[in-house]
């Protein structure tokens, strides 16, 4: 659960949209359990975009759903009334992310030319800042973007290669990918 909301936290970071901060004081995050009678019901929230589902609708398990404050007692409400057993995951996600960032700003910085621990999550700069102070100070590691991420945000990827780069078998690893991505 932590996991997810850093996950969310390090998101929120890397968007270009984001610059200011954004708030999520008391917004909650529901865990539902809906029966498969209750799955297309389900299906018609998530499409209405009103509320963040964190999980993906499948038979059978639950799902984790943001709600805002001033939609929390209409869900409620609705689940209630339509016998889906609901129950509050996540009290107040602003203050999972404030400990998160607090926890983020305790640790002390590894190395003077890059942000990067292995500790915690990072935004997107924190990441590329890397790829260029490995491009940077070894000769061995190149980088380049493999396209754009729906956002408009460039995929830099790692190159590590010694002599003849392109005639060797290749290794491919993915890695910082998550579900919001």
């Amino acid at each position: 659960q932590i996991s997810a909301i850093c996950a969310f936290a390090a998101v929120l970071n890397a968007h270009p949209q984001h610059q200011h901060k954004v708030s999520y004081h008391d917004y909650k995050v529901f865990r539902v359990v809906p029966e498969d009678k209750d799955l297309d019901f389900i299906k018609s929230l998530e499409e209405s975009g009103d509320y963040d589902f964190w999980t993906e609708l499948r038979q059978k398990m639950p799902v984790d759903i943001m709600v805002s404050p001033g939609a929390q007692a209409n869900f409620t409400n609705i689940l209630t009334t339509k016998n889906i057993p609901h129950s509050v995951m996540i009290n107040n996600v602003q203050s999972l992310i404030d400990l998160e960032e607090t926890q983020r700003n305790l640790g002390e910085k590894l190395d003077a030319d890059h942000d990067m621990s292995w500790t915690e999550y990072h935004p997107l700069e924190d990441m590329y800042s890397y790829l260029d102070y490995l491009e940077a100070n070894f000769d061995f590691v190149s980088t380049e973007s493999i396209g754009k991420t729906y956002e408009g945000r460039d995929m830099r990827v790692a190159k590590v290669c010694r002599g003849g780069c392109g005639d060797k078998p290749a290794v491919w690893i993915d890695g910082g990918i998550h579900a919001r991505e």
